[in-house]
């Protein structure tokens, strides 16, 4: 098969918005906790982008000694 007859995929097509991202995510941790906290995608968006900085933080910190 040539270059010619390769089809195309538009990366587009694959890409899921975030806001149903979260919600996937919120509604497994839902299945799996059993409700116990009220979680919603905002708060675990929220959570996981401070966990985030904390680890940015702390690899910078250990690369420069």
């Amino acid at each position: 098969m040539n270059v010619a007859q390769k089809k195309l995929i538009d990366p587009r097509v694959h890409v899921v918005p975030t806001t149903i991202r979260w919600n996937k995510i919120v509604n497994e941790l839902q299945k799996l906790v059993y409700n116990i906290v009220p979680r919603n995608g905002k708060m675990c968006k929220n959570k996981w982008n401070e966990i985030n900085l904390y680890f940015k933080i702390f690899f910078y910190y250990h690369k420069g000694t």
